[in-house]
């Protein structure tokens, strides 16, 4: 016997909830150059911003490893052409704590190591217990498949 929807009293039909002003549709990811960076139709007059994110950093007494990326978060729009001559100077800070203030620290000596290929592992993790439902479930699943297809 196929289910029926909203037959359990603990499904209920999913409410939509109004776009904020400021949301903007995730686009695919584009690596540019400088020069065009800017060259982009805006959406709802948000200009984009040059914002440099630190990720992974693998900091110890002797060495360290950080990398980052250069770009706009909004529109998914990075910077290809960073040379290591861009990068003035490398400033450590660690946050203050309740027994210990802030410290920073300017690094002397760094060398720059382009990484051409950069492999990436994702999971996802989909609710398929009962109060989803077997409609709901489905196209969670279905959603998924395809946001992980189109984006190859």
């Amino acid at each position: 016997m196929p289910y029926k929807l909203f037959t359990n009293k603990h499904e209920r039909k999913i409410k939509r909830h109004d776009i904020p002003d400021n949301y903007i549709k995730i686009k695919p990811i584009v690596t540019t150059t400088r020069d065009s960076f800017f060259d982009f139709e805006i959406e709802k007059n948000l200009r984009p911003e040059l914002e440099l994110k630190v990720m992974y950093p693998r900091i110890t007494f002797k060495k360290g490893y950080v990398s980052f990326q250069m770009g706009d978060y909004k529109y998914s729009r990075y910077l290809k052409d960073i040379r290591p001559e861009d990068i003035e100077y490398i400033k450590l800070i660690s946050p203050a704590s309740d027994t210990t203030p802030s410290d920073t620290c300017i690094v002397k000596k760094f060398r720059i190591i382009n990484k051409k290929e950069i492999k990436r592992h994702f999971s996802f993790l989909l609710d398929h217990s009962g109060s989803m439902g077997d409609a709901r479930a489905s196209k969670l699943q279905t959603g998924v498949y395809n946001a992980i297809n189109d984006n190859k």
